[in-house]
This record gives structure tokens, sequence and C-alpha cells, in this order.
């Protein structure tokens, strides 16, 4: 495959763009021969055999340098071969400069570009296009003439690459398969995600609000306790932690107490209900104080 052209630019690792001549391309070639294949740019040469650089050419017509990748492993081949694929790139280091114009330089290796990075030369400019089984069966008719005519009906090198090329599409095919299912499924396990979260964030708003609304409630009720109360006697009866109910009943029934004169300091009487007895008894003190009985609690304090 072309790895360079004649014309296109090359970025260096601070993205300074330089254009690769002609001149350059044509006289220093071979100096990418041995070099190294990598992806992406990347240092993983290691991953994929060591594989390096071989025959390389420089088409005048074309003003291509064209290439033989020795040693890559299968999964590279079907990389290559997949829609991942977008091209190749080059990599040299410059040694004459004409402005951004790189005159003579050395080829140190080549790249095989994957989705979502695009080479600086696409193949819609020769380079990185993948060969074909046309192409390779007059690669090798070049180089090797006595296959380039097989009688009797043999197996021919073009014959081995239009089946492997056969083969490369059923699993592309398969792989783009397994691709939208996993989307698919990715797409079901987000809803799920969402709804979870939606569902988790409703909870804790309610919580809160209801949180919000209870202690609202309780400090109405200990408002109402304060203008019968005294501030010591508040402290005792509270420290008890009185359900909101028993607070706002409890300041009921000293509202009407004292808007009636009913009761007496000291306590008299411990009537009234099951209920209203418990409360008044769980807090008999604070009541007596406040001149309430039993049976205030549940006549004016709705506790029966």
């Amino acid at each position: 495959m072309a790895i360079a052209v004649a014309g296109q630019s090359a970025f260096d690792m601070f993205g300074d763009e330089a254009i690769l001549t002609e001149e350059f391309l044509s006289k220093d070639y071979r100096t990418w021969e041995g070099g190294l294949v990598s992806i992406n740019h990347e240092n993983n040469n290691h991953l994929l055999n060591k594989a390096t650089i071989s025959d390389v050419e420089y088409d005048p017509a074309e003003k291509l340098v064209w290439a033989t990748f020795n040693n890559l492993p299968d999964k590279a081949l079907d990389l290559i071969n997949s829609d991942f694929f977008e091209g190749l790139s080059q990599e040299c280091v410059p040694l004459e400069m004409e402005g951004n114009k790189v005159q003579k330089g050395y080829g140190v290796g080549a790249t095989v570009v994957t989705w979502p990075y695009k080479p600086a030369a696409t193949p819609e400019m020769g380079v990185g296009v993948r060969p074909t089984g046309s192409m390779l069966a007059a690669t090798l008719a070049s180089k090797y003439p006595e296959y380039s005519t097989k009688k009797g009906g043999e197996k021919t090198p073009e014959d081995d690459q239009k089946q492997k090329i056969t083969e490369l599409e059923s699993t592309i095919a398969e792989l783009k398969s397994t691709n939208a299912q996993l989307e698919t499924e990715l797409k079901e396990k987000d809803k799920t995600i969402e709804s979870s979260v939606e569902k988790a964030v409703k909870a804790a708003l309610e919580s809160h609000d209801n949180q919000r609304k209870e202690t609202e409630e309780y400090n109405d009720a200990v408002k109402e306790l304060v203008s019968f109360m005294k501030e010591d006697a508040i402290k005792e009866f509270l420290s008890s932690k009185p359900p909101i109910g028993v607070i706002r009943a409890t300041a009921a029934a000293m509202k009407s107490t004292a808007s009636s004169h009913i009761g007496s300091s000291g306590g008299v009487g411990t009537g009234g209900s099951g209920k209203a007895t418990g409360v008044y008894e769980s807090g008999k003190s604070v009541y007596e104080a406040a001149g309430l009985n039993a049976e205030d609690l549940e006549k004016y304090g709705g506790i029966e």
C-alpha cells in the first residue's frame, strides 16, 4: 500500500505542519526500508509481531511511496480490512527544510490509522488504499512471473486473495451485527439506569419535602406552646421528644384552661381516658406546673 504522496501535509507532535516534497520522496524513499509499523502513531510495534516495512518503491507518475508490511498478525490485517480502518500515515525525520517544505529526510516507519482518527494523506489522495485482488495479483505477477499463467485449473495467488477477501467480508459483516446488538443492549441498560436514577431522585426530593414539612409543623407547635409555658418547663417538656400531636394538644389544653381558668397550680385530679392519662403521666411534672391534668388534655387538647 502507498504510505506517502508528494505534496501531502505532515504534522509533528506540536501540531506544526510540514509539506513532503517530491524531491524528498523521490530521493529518500528507500530510508523507509526496515521501518517499524504501528497503530495510530503509538508505541505498539511489539503488539504487531514487530512488523516492518520492506519493498519500498517510488512511483514517479503518481508520486506515491509504496511499501509492503511484513509479519503483520491476523488481527492487524482484519483491522485494515474493517470499517474502522481510515488509512495510513508515514513517519519521518526532516533533515533539510525550505520554509515548511521537507527537502531531505529520513523515513522511520508507517502507522495504521483507525477511527476516530484521520490520516493527513487520505485514501482519496492515493495513500492507504486497501489492496484489491487484482492489485495483489498484478504485484505478484510482476514480482513472481511464474505465477502469472497457470494451466489445468490450478489455483492462482489471485484466487487465494479472493477467498481471503470473501472470508474477511464475512468477518466484517459478523462484527457489524455483533456491534449493532451491543448498541441495542447498551441503550436498554441506559434506559434502566435512567429510570432508576429518576426514581431515586424523586424519592430523595419527597423525603426532603416531608422532613421540611415536619420541621415547619414542629416549629409552629413549639411557638404555640411558648405562649403558655415558661422556658425551663418547655426545655424539660421537649427533652422527652414528644410527637408534634402531643405538643399541639398540650398547647391547646393550656390555651383553653388559661382562657376558662380551669385547673390550678399543683395539679388537680388525674382523670381522663387511657391515652390522655398516659400522655399526662409521661410529662406529669410539666403539666402540674402548668396547672393541667389528664382531663384537661382530653377535653381541650383532643387526646382521647
